[in-house]
């Protein structure tokens, strides 16, 4: 995943790689803790901002089974989902930076993921009740 932003704190832009392990090093009062926490509330909350594509569930209510085109219903949607979810983060930063809200007006955060390998994996899950019964399955073959 990378990320770029502008005007978070006293960074003006610039740009970061996340791996498994990122380090950001650098003087006192040069933006490290803004960006670390920005990029910490962000992917503690991400799934309270980001708004999936609604689903005809119709079919799986009626057969038992729901196929979803992945590539068509998701994957060529991400970048406006991203960029809708990263609005409304922006809009609520001051909160996780414990600011105020007209300080980070001019705040931007742009993610760049490379989805492509989603596709080519494959996974299956199950959700169970508290009794440990099976109420639905969702599996994705590979490819």
């Amino acid at each position: 995943m990378k990320i770029s932003f502008e005007n978070l704190g006293p960074l003006s832009s610039g740009k970061l790689n996340l791996a498994d392990l990122t380090v950001i090093c650098g003087e006192n009062n040069t933006g490290k803790t803004y960006l670390t926490y920005a990029l910490y509330g962000l992917l503690q909350t991400w799934d309270t901002f980001i708004k999936i594509p609604e689903f005809n569930l119709e079919p799986l209510l009626k057969n038992g089974i729901l196929e979803i085109d992945l590539e068509r219903k998701v994957i060529s949607y991400a970048k406006d989902i991203l960029e809708e979810m990263t609005q409304d983060y922006c809009s609520n930063l001051f909160r996780f930076l414990s600011g105020q809200s007209e300080h980070f007006t001019k705040t931007i955060l742009r993610f760049d993921l490379d989805l492509s390998n989603v596709l080519k994996k494959g996974f299956q899950t199950d959700f169970k009740s508290d009794s440990n019964r099976r109420i639905l399955s969702c599996v994705k073959e590979m490819d």
